[in-house]
């Protein structure tokens, strides 16, 4: 059955069920440590994505691989970042004459 054999989650009885809290009801369900090799050994994802990277499982290692369905979208950036600005506030100085003139470069 089921509930039977060496390699059962949980021993069935009269008393098992959702709604059986019993007095015998917790010392029939399997302790974590007594769960069988086989399901501790068995990986139940051998692939995943996280942060636009696809990731499997090579020679028992996670690896970052290609992604088998091509790469995913990724939205653009609509503002530059700062060091960006920057480099192109130094740019437009020098442009313009340097420290002489405080203006501020077009945004």
């Amino acid at each position: 059955g089921i509930g039977t054999g060496k390699n059962a989650l949980v021993r069935l009885g009269a008393g098992s069920g959702p709604g059986a809290e019993g007095p015998g009801g917790a010392e029939e369900a399997l302790e974590l440590a007594d769960m069988p090799d086989r399901f501790w050994n068995t990986l139940r994802r051998r692939f995943f994505r996280h942060n636009y990277r696809a990731y499997r499982v090579v020679d028992g290692q996670w690896k970052q691989v290609a992604d088998p369905r091509g790469p995913r979208f990724k939205p653009k950036r609509r503002h530059r970042s700062r060091a960006e600005k920057k480099e192109q506030r130094l740019r437009w100085a020098m442009q313009n004459g340097g420290a002489e003139s405080q203006a501020t470069p077009p945004a």
